[in-house]
């Protein structure tokens, strides 16, 4: 059992690896094709937010939902994969590749749209007096008219 943990490790210390290096080459790629340049900063904030929830449906897909959650912990994640190996003799090697790229995208797609969300113009109190003053006026505009 001891020979077959430390082959099972050395083999996770690699596929974990190689999975982040393919996971940030992946995520860098998945950035660029938003196509984020030339578009207003409310625009910007809309398309993230839109590929943030295309995300999570794809990490509810997910059928080893370990694999997405313990990404960033890689004492846990192996816990997960040697206990799946020993315990039903399965190698999961595709769902860890899966959650690991996953992960890596929504971290870095959260920590894009906090950054574009802290770019808008801030929405103060007066602005939505102002707002409010301005429909009570075309309000009152249509009331006349009718």
């Amino acid at each position: 059992m001891i020979v077959e943990y430390a082959e099972i490790m050395k083999r996770f210390d690699l596929l974990y690896k190689t999975d982040q290096n393919v996971a940030k080459c992946q995520d860098g790629i998945f950035i660029e094709s938003l196509e984020l340049q030339g578009l207003t900063k409310e625009q910007i904030v809309l398309k993230i937010f839109k590929e943030i929830n295309l995300l999570l449906q794809e990490a509810q897909a997910c059928k080893r939902k370990d694999y997405l959650n313990f990404a960033g912990c890689k004492s846990r994640l192996f816990n997960v994969f040697f206990a799946h190996f020993v315990l039903f003799e399965v190698s999961e090697e595709p769902e860890l590749i899966k959650g690991i790229a996953l992960n890596e995208k929504l971290n870095h797609i959260f920590l894009l749209f906090e950054d574009s969300k802290a770019k808008l113009n801030v929405f103060t109190f007066i602005d939505f007096l102002n707002e409010v003053m301005d429909y009570r006026k075309r309000k009152l505009v249509r009331e006349k008219i009718t």
